[in-house]
């Protein structure tokens, strides 16, 4: 029933901003479940979301590990949200994101923060660009950068030493924000005990009443805090003073700043149990009924006694007291202090500083104040953020309780003789989380899962299970539309079922999902669903949350240039496999269009020299392999042009020539394709050997122009094409 400290050496609590729950394995094969609860009374308050989805392992390789399956869902709601990662064998996945914006993620301090490494990826599973860099805002911290892809889904993994080989069970929390969104801490007075008391326990099945407010300082040393999480990685919750609530925000100044009085003195008796010599006393104080058997409170000690107090003996205490069934310590009505060290010391600035346990210590000290003080630690981080000296890593206060059951909380902190330098509790928002077990799971193609491919007949369904209306005490739970929705109902989805009717000896009921195909391109786009159900104790709801992405993929090229597998096509949803080819008969007899062959893929064309193959002919081409029915057979043929010759030095056929046995003169000029002159002769024994200007020319077609002489006297004139062949 001690504290459970987060430090450099053994990571084991942290707080969440956004709703963490505990997890449950419902049966084998099946995934484990996270669901935001949300208290309900006459209405709704701020919802948070959180569901847990499985998907299948992806076999790439993403930073030390290979790709993990989802392990959460979660939608981006805030500026900042702080996540715990139990479980190193899944991983989160975030939607809801700004397509293009920056975003940065960062885990909390650790001494293994060397060996630590985070790897996002969207929901194709392709890597996002990113930078990582060990040391962040804070020491021992990783923190990366992104920018969010089109998908507005992300996957956040984060690998751990030796996580690929064994299983290290230890809780990583993370922060991911918008970088714009660093706002400056924020503090103000809250005098409405039943205001803090309920955003301690807050979107749960915890019932608070009885809320008291005590202590002097004008009512100033109570309130609430926002935008402390890049300071004291807690993000909003309520904070506890010896002074005001504007002494924790920045900047630092030098020397004293404590709005406390010396003659202020407390008188509390838990507070004087610790010691007599105390003042400025702040206490909030409740009593809550619980449905679930842990109390955890999340919570960091801050003291601007921190280099600046000569006075060891003297540390201003703060207490966390539980009282109740089952509870049995040495203060008020058998109360136990949870904030404590493992071993039972109760934390302040004298247990927890830069000499003693400093892994739990993050040091805010002015550079003058080290030097004057002789405070052998570093200069701060936060000078600009916060106004105390130091303060602690998050400790988890954490105590069995039973369920339903009635118990009293006192969260007290007081100055110990010295009133001018004062000491705060951050005590984190949402700390306790008690929910009923969850009912709703996701599924796609009858498989757990919450991606649905618009183009596909996917069939995803909601399904309830273990409903016991007898258990529940109702006949029927009501499913929401949550505004935080960006599919629109009626164009992209239908849900025709949004009351569930119970009925005597069924447990479990399926609610079907129709997706509303259309040839609009979209980013993907999210059906957030709200189930409420009822708390075991009290007249209490929450609200289980269900989320589903729907993704527009478009028309994808499935084909991956190996005819020999065929040529996949897309059907709409998926790249379907490609029927193998066989030679469908390319050959069609006729040589003229040259002859046609199977490569395995498609039919190919050989060109082949055509021209008179009889060699009775006058026209006769011994080259020709293909006789294109242009053989003459006239006797008084005056002279012979072939139509082809190959130049390759083998013989045969090396040389273009005009012969015949009566030319007297003779002029011709060759042309390539694209009309350049490659020959000239005015010679009748002039032979062209395939070359122009000393160089080879390329294989193909040439048009050769002549005039001829005869001896007769006749002329001939003309032009006609030949194949050089290499």
């Amino acid at each position: 029933m001690k504290g459970v400290a987060l430090s450099k050496n053994k990571l084991q609590r942290f707080p969440i901003l956004f709703t963490f729950l505990q997890m449950r394995e419902i049966d084998y094969g099946r995934y484990m479940d996270l669901n935001t609860m949300l208290r309900v009374r006459t209405r709704v308050s701020q919802i948070f979301f959180i569901m847990i989805v499985s998907c299948a392992s992806g076999s790439y390789l993403m930073g030390q590990c290979q790709a993990k399956p989802i392990g959460y869902t979660t939608l981006f709601d805030d500026p900042a949200m702080d996540f715990v990662m139990s479980d190193h064998s899944r991983s989160y996945q975030i939607c809801g994101l700004m397509s293009n914006e920056v975003y940065e993620v960062s885990t909390a301090q650790s001494s293994i923060s060397d060996s630590i490494d985070i790897t996002l990826y969207d929901l194709r599973g392709e890597i996002l660009s990113l930078v990582q860099a060990i040391g962040g805002p804070a020491q021992g911290q990783i923190f990366t950068t992104f920018r969010a892809s089109d998908t507005q889904c992300i996957t956040i993994q984060i690998d751990l030493p030796n996580d690929c080989i064994t299983m290290v069970d230890i809780d990583i929390p993370f922060i991911i924000r918008r970088p714009a969104a660093k706002s400056p801490l924020i503090a103000t007075v809250e005098v409405d005990a039943d205001v803090l008391a309920s955003q301690v326990f807050s979107n749960s099945c915890v019932d608070v009443s009885n809320a008291t407010i005590s202590g002097n300082n004008n009512g100033q040393a109570v309130g609430q805090f926002y935008h402390g999480g890049h300071i004291y990685q807690i993000e909003e919750g309520i904070l506890l003073t010896t002074g005001d609530v504007d002494v924790a925000v920045g900047p630092n100044p030098p020397g004293n700043q404590g709005k406390g009085l010396d003659g202020d003195r407390a008188v509390d008796p838990d507070i004087n149990q610790v010691n007599m010599a105390c003042y400025n006393e702040a206490i909030l104080e409740f009593d809550f009924t619980s449905s679930i058997e842990e109390l955890t409170l999340s919570y960091s000690y801050a003291s601007d006694e921190y280099c600046l107090s000569n006075d060891s003996n003297a540390p201003d205490p703060m207490l966390i007291l539980l009282s109740g069934p089952g509870i049995s310590g040495p203060f008020s009505n058998g109360a136990i202090n949870l904030a404590t060290l493992n071993d039972g010391t109760p934390i302040s600035y004298n247990s927890i500083n830069n000499i003693v346990n400093k892994e739990f210590y993050v040091s805010n000290s002015l550079q003058s104040e080290i030097d004057f003080r002789k405070c052998v630690t570093e200069p701060g981080r936060y000078l600009d953020d916060t106004g105390f000296d130091g303060f602690t890593t998050v400790f988890t206060a954490k105590s069995s309780i039973i369920p339903c059951e009635t118990y009293h909380l006192k969260i007290a902190i007081a100055d110990q003789r010295n009133g001018s330098h004062d000491s705060g509790v951050f005590v984190s928002a949402n700390s306790m989380i008690a929910h009923v077990d969850a009912y709703a799971d996701t599924y796609v193609n009858d498989q757990v899962g919450n991606v649905i491919k618009e183009s596909c007949s996917q069939n995803p369904y909601l399904l309830l299970s273990a409903i016991d209306p007898a258990i529940l005490g109702v006949s029927e739970l009501d499913l929401n539309i949550s505004s935080r929705s960006t599919a629109s109902q009626g164009a992209d989805y239908r849900i025709d079922q949004k009351v569930i009717k119970l009925l005597p000896g069924q447990n479990e009921y399926k609610i079907p999902i129709t997706i509303i195909q259309d040839t609009v391109q979209e980013t993907p786009e999210l059906i957030v669903l709200e189930l409420s159900i009822p708390c075991p104790c009290g007249d209490l709801n929450v609200v289980e949350t269900a989320v589903f992405i729907i993704v527009d993929e478009g028309i994808q090229d499935c084909d991956d240039g190996d005819c020999a597998n065929g040529i996949e096509t897309w059907d709409g949803c998926t790249c379907q496999p490609g029927e193998i080819l066989t030679d469908p008969g390319c050959d069609d007899g006729d040589c003229r269009n040259g002859v046609e062959t199977w490569d395995g893929c498609r039919c190919i064309i050989q060109d082949l020299v055509k021209g008179c193959t009889d060699p009775e002919a006058d026209n006769f081409d011994p080259n020709a392999v293909c006789d294109d029915g242009s053989c003459s057979y006239d006797s008084q043929a005056l002279y012979y042009i072939p139509n082809s010759f190959s130049p390759n030095a083998d013989g045969q056929n090396d040389f273009f020539s005009i012969f015949g046995p009566n030319i007297a003169s003779s002029q011709y000029s060759i042309y390539d394709r694209w009309g350049n002159r490659v020959f000239r002769s005015s010679a009748t024994d002039a032979q062209w050997d395939g070359n122009c200007q000393g160089r080879r020319v390329e294989s193909g077609v040439y048009l050769v122009r002549y005039e001829l002489s005869f001896e007769d006297g006749k002329t001939e004139s003309g032009e006609l094409s030949i194949l050089l062949i290499r």
